[in-house]
């Protein structure tokens, strides 16, 4: 028997053995490939994935299935480039049995990264089992195609001409057959298969989808948001962030949905649960969509948020914070659905509520503490309470409004959508009586941490406000899943970064609510100025419309509440928009003027050259355009505080005359025109009463006049015996008509001699297409027409409240009430538009055409268009 004697190891030799040791471990980890099965290939850059277990059998289940929502969706955009291409993979190896064995028995995946550029084209990977020679197969005497190969990384790829405007570029890696119209997505599978590892063959949990499965479905939201370059919302940016992938398998009749989560929702394992369905008792009936969270955990919630370093939230909102927080957006005609936007949060207590709210707008200021109904509104000048929320909606929360009601804390992006709300709160016209979402709530999970409803009728609308690819795809996407009807997305995150996703619909069997906004746009900040609209000359159901904000942005919208452009103005204007066209080419222009410069914009927004021309010193008043007597371009005049008259041409040279014309005082009216048998006579009444009228050179026709009483209203041009005449009216109703010859005439609007204090507000109008003035003296109103020697009142009407401003519209005196954010208007009959008044806080316009009859107003942060239907009796 031999007797071996184990010899100790030295410590060279020990080192010795360890790194072999070290280097075959790190060989297994980073250089011997894992998973090499069609996974592997699939680029990083990946948002979405089909996986067919049998692309065959699936494809013939697609043929058989009835018209569904799972035939409309697999009918989608995105799925049809791929079966198409399929097909043509097909089609080009028909002739292979071992290609067309794997078609019915293997995995092929279709891998798109949904960036624009690849419009829509998938990398297909099929899965072959065994390598084949390719080259034979594409090139031998069964073959077809032309054929152009090329070397990519020691790989043959091969260019193939599938018809006549068509190619597809072929190659063969790891037992793989993979395909695309573009090569650069063959090329990048190449390379990813010569990593060992990948981040798509490294996910376990994505064989959990669904074992039975004809199809698995897996999106990655951060790649696709990626790919967007900024084309989708914050929403959906915030949404995105919450899942590392989500997968949907189905399996021929439903779909089961998991995901990886991370972020927010990721913790939300641990904030425990809340009733889901309370929050419906708030939302208004025609509410678009909400996403929603409960909470009983608060301060691991507040946390999660980052909510514990804002101190106004801290301060103010969390001794009363509850266990519940939703967005909602509650009209689907809002652009984007951004304006009427809601953010919900549950309350512990109303009171303690009502007393931090008051603290708040005490301490950071308070626009508004009024009441709708018997419930308290609170209008901020400040949103730093909400903080912790408004990573995707600071703009549009610039100034927030908020109503406690019930269980919640209702905060609205501006007043309309707080008092559409509180009203439809009181009414009972809310989610908890739609019977239809009612059978749904029943099927909820009851421990839900999170969850998004949406509403199908305004399917159309959610996708447009999320993500807007072009129009094709967004109806094509937007009809089918409307079919749905109830659409939620109830999320039951669990303790090892993965989430049950429930989907789960109910069909609508009531039509959606009637709105009255037909759109409604968002701006950066409250209008200040508007709304004007501009006809388009020769364009009968066409107008723009004019609103400028608090930052001195001036935005032109089209009729759909699209904002064609916007620019800075630096100032508040004086003037409104005044449309001309007499700009090159007969384009039209945009004249108005700041205190300090007069602007001219064309129809994109861009200065004429010249423009804007900074005036000799800063002035009070609009300015005045006039045509002249045989002159097809206008001329604009302008009073400054020195006391000078400016007249210039639109291409600026000055006037004759006009630079400067002296007055013996400045004025802060806009200058008033009349053209009388070929002569031109320009009116100026300036802060000391004094009516000045001069020819188009500049000349006095007269010697200047002097009136009595103060005079805010605009002089007006009125018929008067056979000629026209300018109308003053002071204050007080006096009034004074200067005939073209100088002579004037006093008279009053008051039938009695009794001495009235009350101030007038006058405007010039039209009743039942009669010129005149409307007159305003506290809560009575009346329209007036000049007779000869006296001013007639042709119609009268005491008011309920008396307005802080008038203005004319095409259906007669428009009214504004600034303290209760109402519009309305009166025609001086009995026949209206149902609705009036409506919420508003500017002047508006009508606009009537053949397709739409509608009011546009600013309302708050936003400027919105009603529509109008006349009283059935009129």
């Amino acid at each position: 028997m031999l007797n071996i004697k184990r010899l100790p190891l030295q410590p060279q030799a020990k080192k010795f053995g360890w790194s072999i040791f070290l280097a075959i471990l790190v060989a297994l980890l980073f250089l011997i490939p894992q998973n090499p099965g069609p996974y592997r290939a699939v680029p990083e850059q990946t948002s979405v994935l089909i996986a067919l277990p049998s692309a065959l059998s699936t494809g013939k289940e697609m043929e058989k299935l009835p018209a569904s929502i799972w035939k409309d969706l697999l009918q989608q955009s995105v799925f049809k480039q791929g079966w198409l291409q399929i097909a043509q993979v097909e089609n080009l190896f028909h002739h292979h049995s071992e290609i067309r064995t794997a078609f019915a028995n293997h995995t092929l995946l279709l891998a798109y990264s949904l960036i624009p550029t690849d419009s829509m084209a998938p990398l297909m990977i099929l899965d072959l089992g065994k390598a084949i020679d390719l080259e034979a197969a594409l090139m031998g005497k069964d073959a077809k195609n032309k054929v152009f190969p090329y070397k990519f990384h020691q790989n043959t790829l091969y260019s193939i001409h599938v018809s006549k405007t068509e190619k597809l570029v072929v190659a063969l890696s790891n037992k793989q057959l993979i395909c695309s119209k573009f090569s650069y997505l063959v090329e990048d599978a190449i390379s990813q298969l010569e990593k060992p590892r990948t981040w798509w063959s490294n996910q376990k949990k994505i064989g959990r989808i669904g074992s039975n499965s004809a199809m698995n479905i897996i999106i990655r939201p951060g790649n696709w948001v990626a790919h967007q370059a900024g084309r989708v919302s914050r929403t959906v940016e915030f949404l995105a962030d919450q899942f590392e992938w989500i997968g949907i398998g189905w399996n021929r009749q439903e779909a089961t949905v998991i995901g990886e989560t991370k972020g927010l929702i990721n913790q939300s394992v641990q904030w425990k649960g809340a009733p889901p369905e309370k929050i419906l008792s708030v939302l208004p009936d025609q509410t678009a969509y909400c996403a929603w969270a409960g909470f009983n955990d608060r301060l691991r919630f507040i946390a999660s948020l980052g909510g514990e370093h804002a101190a106004d939230f801290t301060n103010f909102v969390q001794p009363w914070l509850g266990n519940e927080l939703a967005w909602a957006a509650t009209d689907p005609a809002t652009s984007n659905l951004a304006g009427d936007r809601l953010l919900i949060l549950g309350i512990s207590s109303a009171s303690k509520a009502a007393e931090f709210l008051n603290r708040y707008g005490e301490t950071r200021g308070m626009l508004v503490h009024d009441k709708i109904g018997m419930f308290e509104m609170y209008g901020f000048q400040s949103n730093t309470l909400l903080a912790p929320f408004l990573s995707d909606a600071k703009t549009s929360f610039l100034t927030p409004y908020c109503a406690l009601l019930g269980e919640y804390a209702i905060f609205a992006s501006n007043r309309h959508a707080l008092e559409i709300c509180v009203e439809k709160y009181i009414n009972n016209q809310t989610l908890i009586q739609n019977v239809d979402l009612l059978q749904l709530v029943d099927r909820w999970q009851k421990k839900s941490r999170a969850m998004v409803l949406i509403n199908g009728h305004y399917f159309s609308e959610v996708v447009n406000a999320l993500y807007q690819p072009g129009k094709n795809q967004k109806n094509e996407f937007a009809q089918s899943f409307s079919k749905l009807g109830w659409v939620s997305v109830d999320c039951l995150p669990q303790a090892n970064r993965s989430a049950i996703l429930k989907v789960d619909a109910q069909k609508q069997t009531t039509a959606p609510p009637n709105s009255d906004v037909y759109w409604e746009t968002p701006l950066a900040a409250p209008v200040v100025k508007g709304i004007y609209k501009v006809d388009i000359p020769g364009e009968t159901s066409k107008a723009l419309f004019f609103a400028q904000d608090a930052t001195s942005v001036l935005y032109c919208l089209n009729l759909d509440g699209d904002v064609l452009w916007q620019r800075r103005l630096g100032s508040k204007m004086l003037s409104g928009i005044i449309g001309v066209r007499a700009l090159d080419k007969g384009r039209i222009g945009f004249i108005f003027n700041t205190a300090e410069q007069i602007w001219l914009l064309d129809e994109s927004g861009q200065l004429a050259p010249g423009y804007p021309q900074t005036l000799k010193t800063s002035t009070e008043a609009p300015i005045s355009l006039v045509y002249f007597n045989k002159e097809d371009k206008p001329c604009y005049f302008i009073s400054c505080t020195n006391g000078h008259i400016y007249g210039y041409r639109l291409d600026g040279r000055a006037l004759q005359g006009w630079n400067p014309l002296v007055t013996p005082a400045p004025s802060k009216l806009p200058l008033s025109h009349i053209q009388y048998q070929g002569k031109d006579y320009l009116a100026c009444l300036d802060q000391n009463s004094q009516l000045s009228v001069f020819d188009s050179d500049g000349f006095d026709r007269f010697k200047k006049v002097q009136l009595s009483g103060r005079f805010e209203t605009p002089i007006v041009v009125l018929p008067h015996k056979k000629q026209p005449a300018f109308v003053c009216i002071n204050q007080l109703g006096k009034v004074a008509i200067c005939a073209l010859d100088g002579k004037v005439i006093a008279m009053s609007l008051q039938n009695d001699q009794s001495p009235q204090q009350t101030p007038y507000l006058t405007i010039a109008g039209r009743f039942e297409n009669t010129p005149g003035i409307w007159a305003l003296q506290g809560k009575q109103v009346g329209f007036y027409t000049l007779a000869p020697n006296q001013m007639d009142r042709r119609i009268e009407r005491p008011l309920k409240e008396k307005p802080d401003a008038i203005f004319e519209t095409e259906l007669g005196l428009g009214m504004l009430f600034q303290k209760k954010h109402k519009i309305d208007y009166w025609e001086g009959r009995n026949n209206r538009y149902v609705g009036f008044p409506l919420d508003g806080a500017t002047r508006f316009v009508f606009h009537f055409d053949q397709f739409k009859q509608i009011a546009i107003a600013g309302t708050g942060s936003a400027v919105a268009a009603y529509k109008l239907e006349r009283n059935s009796g009129d």
